[in-house]
């Protein structure tokens, strides 16, 4: 489990993640669980969201969990990668990552950030791809002892050419494997992919990030989120900073 706590002046919030159990949360205006494996009622608290993702069971042996990948999206790719010398670091190049990951957002018209260097230090794990002292992209995890989920990700591919962008894919792979690999050697669980779309809707973008994520295996899995007010600060906290 873990507990992160955030201020936005004059609310504070906690946000839980990987509880099973829903408790009341003292010194905070709101507090919302996220991730719970199973849909609960529990007085005060509400659901706000219903999340579907595909978990790869870390349990299983390593070379299963290889086989399970496709051999030509993912592991030609990951072999290629590791060849030509790209290399995992972890808990490094915050910055670079950070300018990559801000980058993106102005790209797609996101305002602000929901995450800050100060947050990825604090509270999770950040993996960056680095060739030939440059970084190419990285992600950043929240992990605990049985869970560890992709909370964002950010890289150079759109800003090159083909061949280079198709480079920085397999290095993106490669640091997937290598979250993988890290993971399981601690005794962690579950590795969530972050999220599945599964929409009425065709939306063909997040349609190719689904099939992306197949491409490494895994099963579809629904997970809870909840929330609990307990102030008046929470409905304004509600509406101009949560907004669920």
């Amino acid at each position: 489990m873990i507990e992160t706590t955030t201020r936005v002046f004059p609310f504070t919030y906690k946000v839980i993640w990987f509880s099973d159990e829903l408790k009341d949360a003292d010194g905070c205006d709101s507090v919302i669980y996220r991730l719970c494996r199973n849909k609960v009622e529990k007085n005060g608290f509400r659901c706000i969201d219903e999340y579907h993702t595909l978990v790869i069971d870390l349990t299983q042996d390593l070379d299963k969990i290889w086989q399970g990948m496709s051999k030509s999206n993912v592991r030609k790719p990951i072999n290629q990668a590791t060849r030509s010398g790209v290399q995992i670091k972890r808990n490094e190049n915050y910055e670079a990552f950070y300018d990559l990951y801000d980058r993106f957002r102005n790209g797609k018209g996101f305002k602000g950030s929901d995450i800050s260097i100060d947050y990825m230090k604090r509270y999770g794990t950040l993996f960056t791809s680095v060739h030939e002292g440059e970084v190419l992209g990285g992600m950043f995890y929240l992990e605990d002892e049985d869970n560890i989920i992709e909370i964002t990700t950010a890289s150079k591919r759109f800003d090159v050419d083909k061949e280079k962008r198709n480079f920085i894919g397999a290095a993106n792979k490669l640091l997937v494997w290598e979250v993988i690999r890290y993971a399981r050697a601690k005794g962690i669980k579950q590795y969530d992919r972050g999220g599945f779309y599964v929409g009425d809707a065709s939306n063909e973008e997040l349609e190719k990030v689904n099939t992306y994520k197949q491409s490494f295996g895994g099963e579809l899995a629904t997970k809870y989120s909840y929330r609990k007010d307990y102030s008046l600060h929470a409905w304004l906290l509600k509406k101009y900073v949560l907004k669920n």
